[in-house]
């Protein structure tokens, strides 16, 4: 009587620990699904000419790829690295293009306006991740991000500590986000 309960203990448990693997793997596949409609969406918004959007949701999609390959090594990882050069590329191809179109949208009475403005992205981004849009948040915080990049830049000593201390907080939160959606 012992050992057919012993035998489908075994069983249960070999299948509750494939089970809970199945569904580590599924949560990945979904998640690198996440990442990658974030991929076409950043080319979709450099197409039409938003560089510093298309920045930030590249940028947003690397990092969320190197936070994930850290958690899964073993998971695709030609497909994870091959993805990983790809945005590198990409960011290094819009970074200057998004710098111009910054620099572009500051020239007027306030050089600074593009900072002024940040702060509703951030506003924004609390509010999607309170209402668990990760990716929009990310996305928001890593805009906000690009142009703190672009002013700094632009002037290294406008208001130095305070963008280094922004541009922590802000990468912090984005870090944050990230674990939420990997794990």
């Amino acid at each position: 009587m012992t050992r057919p309960l012993l035998i489908s203990g075994i069983l249960a448990a070999l299948l509750w620990s494939n089970a809970s693997h199945l569904d580590a793997d599924l949560n990945v596949h979904q998640s690198y699904f996440g990442c990658y409609v974030e991929c076409h969406d950043a080319e979709n918004l450099a197409k039409s000419g938003d560089y510093l959007s298309a920045l930030a949701y590249s940028q947003a999609a690397l990092k969320f790829l190197e936070k994930m390959h850290e958690k899964y090594p073993t998971w695709e990882p030609a497909m994870v690295l091959k993805k990983t050069r790809e945005l590198q590329d990409k960011i290094t191809e819009l970074r200057p293009l998004a710098t111009k179109q910054s620099t572009s949208l500051s020239k007027g009475p306030d050089a600074y306006s593009p900072y002024l403005s940040t702060y509703s992205l951030e506003r924004e981004a609390v509010d999607l991740e309170k209402s668990y849009n990760y990716w929009g948040a990310i996305n928001g915080f890593e805009k906000r991000l690009v142009l703190l990049e672009i002013i700094h830049q632009v002037d290294p000593t406008w208001e130095s500590a305070n963008v280094k201390e922004t541009t922590k907080k802000i990468e912090r939160n984005v870090d944050r986000i990230i674990e939420l959606i990997v794990n």
